[in-house]
């Protein structure tokens, strides 16, 4: 269960487990609109919060791709994790593609879409992570896709390079204290 935080106007959720903290973050601008904006509000908030929760690993969710033109105000939201090494992953929605990479030294997961794809290509299904806690923890994902179960996108790792089996270590040690950015 996560707790809300303190915000008007922002449905933002600070969930806590053994291993980590998962913060899911608000980047709704408008209904119906593409574009996403986490405000001002809710930037400040998180950048004074986040160095009070340097005790363990944290990953951050939020609707919105770190890319220009879907999450408007991205380099900022960026420059918080820079200051605070315990920012470990950026976890995104809204494009539909199961993709992993590297943004400003911070691991960023897109997921898949969950019911309606834009490319054949990409999976439809959900993404199943898990957290460990007491050295090397890592989170594991794994494509559930409900059409195609062994789907493995172009047979590679899009972070490694190699191939990729049905339980696919992507994000390797990730929440570990320790692990550079």
């Amino acid at each position: 269960a996560g707790r809300l935080a303190p915000l008007e106007k922002r449905h933002v959720t600070v969930i806590e487990h053994e291993a980590l903290r998962v913060v899911v973050l608000d980047s709704l601008l408008y209904v119906n609109q593409v574009a996403g904006l986490l405000g001002k509000a809710q930037r400040e908030w998180l950048a004074a919060w986040l160095p009070t929760v340097a005790d363990r690993p944290l990953v951050l969710f939020v609707h919105h791709p770190p890319t220009d033109g879907d999450l408007l105000d991205v380099d900022r939201l960026l420059g918080i994790p820079r200051a605070n090494r315990h920012v470990k992953a950026l976890f995104h929605g809204h494009a539909h593609v199961w993709a992993l990479g590297r943004r400003d030294g911070l691991h960023v997961v897109g997921l898949p879409a969950l019911g309606y794809s834009f490319d054949d290509a990409q999976p439809v299904g959900w993404v199943d992570a898990r957290f460990r806690a007491g050295g090397g923890t890592s989170v594991l994902l794994e494509v559930q896709d409900l059409i195609y179960p062994n789907f493995a996108r172009n047979d590679l790792n899009p972070v490694e390079g190699r191939p990729m089996g049905p339980l696919h270590p992507m994000i390797p040690a990730l929440c570990r204290p320790t692990l550079p950015r």
